[in-house]
């Protein structure tokens, strides 16, 4: 299912970026360029990550955080994921206060409502497993992350 929604464009390996807001709003970019999303995205994607923040601890040695926003943003479904090679700050989802360090994002655009919770089963399938997520975090080729995931499926 989550192959789906995956496109070799949108993996970001090793990036680095000063605040998620910067993640967030290349990520913007690249889905604009690449026509999934609409000019609409980026201001609706922030505001809702300050309302309902998305980080969450996985209790390993990695934490991740899936961004989202509604889907009238969207033009056609993707999971944008990007690996940093340092850590981005993102809010606790349980508290929205505390700040969680996080490693990898995946940033869901889906332009389905019943897709979305479907894709969010399938992910936390993926954040329960340390060793897939730290097979992920060390990923050197977007090939091989794809593959990872599509071997969960």
């Amino acid at each position: 299912m989550l192959n789906n929604f995956l496109d070799n464009r949108c993996i970001e390996l090793k990036s680095n970026y000063d605040s998620y807001e910067d993640l967030i709003a290349n990520v913007s970019r690249e889905l604009l360029k690449y026509g999934y999303v609409k000019e609409s995205f980026l201001e609706n994607i922030l505001g809702r990550e300050k309302q309902y923040p998305t980080g969450f601890e996985l209790g390993g040695k990695y934490n991740i955080a899936i961004p989202h926003t509604d889907m009238e943003n969207v033009l056609k479904p993707v999971i944008y994921i990007v690996v940093l090679d340092r850590p981005v700050m993102f809010k606790s989802a349980e508290d929205g206060k505390t700040d969680i360090s996080v490693n990898i994002v995946f940033v869901i655009s889906l332009n389905e409502k019943n897709k979305h919770i479907v894709v969010l089963e399938e992910l936390m399938k993926i954040f329960s497993k340390n060793d897939l997520i730290e097979k992920i975090k060390n990923s050197e080729d977007k090939d091989e992350l794809i593959r990872l995931i599509y071997e969960e499926e």
